[in-house]
């Protein structure tokens, strides 16, 4: 569960639904306000996601004409708004399959962006285990119940009380205008008022302190786990201890972490456990990891394997020229991509149907030829927004570019995002930069550090 306060804590609505997105076949939501051009009515128009709208009706116009034009615009069974009259106040949005949000959030530019606004969001794992996802269908169910199919005839009805109320706009903007002159309390601004410049800059500067410091830790994991006294006899001579360390870690997490009830968040549950005195847990950890005689789930394979691909194939001499087939075998070297491939919805690939059962591997394939015709805004291919994060300015810049690569137009392939490059740089420079993905930052919450996961 995550709480969403948009500018308060840095969690905001729009990036929850960018995820969600990729992964949903269906959008419910209940959401009572609506206006301006939301990004999730016109993404699931766009990306024909079947979307069912749930919104207010009275002599408010709470949701303006534009939105209901653009349904009945549409015309699709799989794009419809439905009016729940009068006492109708909820703002629920459920990306079916992936999670729900519920809080204080209209559809509304600055609720998802500027306002202070509270609320939660329940991914669908935590959902089931809660036995919330019967409860909230009959939410839906009931809902649905009370409402009215947007017609033409409700929207001419709505447009005539519009221009009823635009005759007596103009008094009323004087009266505000008046208002505003001589307002006993200052108007507060949203959050955002910033430039969009200086923004992004604060954003950057966020990430690279971040991500520095959990460098620094991942470097301390690295000269504890390397000890000859704390390492397994299997792990191969020669290991580099960036790859140690990221194996310690991935052990540690699909072992200790990942299993069990409540597997998916439970990284939150030891870390209230352990963030009292994560010394203690890296000791225990690491205790347990040395004495395992033999690896849990293929750490030496990753160790004798993964590092010698990724250090022939994304060479500086080489990363350029690398054949889609190449590629394909990068991809299948990199945990973060590897299962982003597992999750990624068929749309996202540009099909309109479903794709065929395919076992992991060949899904990965899939994934990994489709990446490799990808590009930017700009143009630019996957190849050398890699070459630009590995190889184009010094070692010290690495996190800087990261960041770049996974925000600028220029540079910004689809679906290749801050966790498959932290971990592609760690596997090339793992001496600099033990590998960092979503898993090794949910392995770190659970031993108590205080990290950000950037996947979540």
């Amino acid at each position: 569960m995550q709480l969403v306060t948009g500018g308060i804590n840095d969690v905001h609505l729009r990036s929850i639904h960018e995820r969600g997105i990729e992964f949903t076949e269906e959008v419910k939501a209940a959401v009572a306000y609506a206006s301006g051009d939301p990004q999730l009515l016109r993404e699931c128009r766009d990306n024909g996601t079947k979307l069912t709208l749930w919104c207010r009706y009275d002599d408010s116009l709470p949701v303006t004409l534009n939105i209901l034009k653009r349904f009945l615009d549409t015309a699709s069974p799989n794009y419809v708004c439905k009016l729940v009259p009068d006492i109708f106040h909820a703002k629920v949005i459920w990306w079916v399959g992936y999670g729900l949000y519920v809080g204080s959030a209209n559809l509304t530019d600055r609720a998802w962006i500027g306002n202070i606004e509270a609320g939660v969001f329940i991914d669908q794992n935590e959902l089931i285990s809660m036995d919330l996802v019967e409860e909230f269908h009959s939410f839906f169910e009931e809902i649905d119940k009370h409402s009215y199919y947007l017609t033409n005839e409700i929207y001419r009805e709505l447009e005539d009380l519009y221009r009823a109320n635009r005759d007596v706009e103009d008094s009323i903007k004087n009266a505000r205008q008046n208002f505003n002159s001589n307002r006993q309390i200052p108007k507060k601004n949203p959050l955002n008022m910033i430039s969009k410049s200086t923004a992004v800059d604060n954003e950057r500067k966020r990430f690279i302190k971040e991500w520095n410091s959990t460098l620094q830790s991942l470097r301390n994991i690295a000269s504890i786990v390397t000890k000859k006294e704390n390492q397994p006899n299997w792990v191969p001579s020669g290991t580099p201890p960036g790859v140690q360390t990221d194996q310690f870690l991935h052990a540690y997490y699909y072992n200790k972490v990942r299993s069990g009830s409540n597997g998916s968040k439970k990284h939150w549950l030891l870390n209230a456990k352990n963030k009292g005195n994560p010394d203690k847990a890296l000791r225990e950890a690491v205790q347990w990891w040395s004495q395992l005689e033999a690896p849990p789930s293929h750490e030496d394979e990753h160790m004798k394997y993964w590092y010698p691909i990724h250090h022939e194939l994304l060479a500086r001499d080489r990363i350029l020229k690398l054949s889609k087939d190449d590629f394909r075998r990068v991809v299948s070297k990199v945990f973060a991509l590897w299962d982003h491939a597992q999750r990624i919805s068929f749309k996202s690939f540009g099909f309109t149907e479903k794709l065929p059962h395919m076992n992991q591997q060949s899904r990965a394939d899939k994934f990994a030829c489709w990446l490799y015709d990808q590009r930017s805004i700009s143009g630019k291919t996957v190849l050398e927004a890699l070459n630009y994060v590995l190889w184009s300015g010094s070692r010290d810049d690495v996190p800087k570019r990261i960041f770049i690569a996974s925000h600028d137009e220029q540079w910004k392939i689809p679906h290749l995002g801050i966790s498959s490059l932290g971990e592609i740089v760690g596997w090339v420079f793992p001496d600099d930069f033990p590998p960092r993905n979503g898993r090794t930052s949910k392995a770190l919450t659970a031993l108590g550090y205080n990290v950000k996961i950037h996947t979540e």
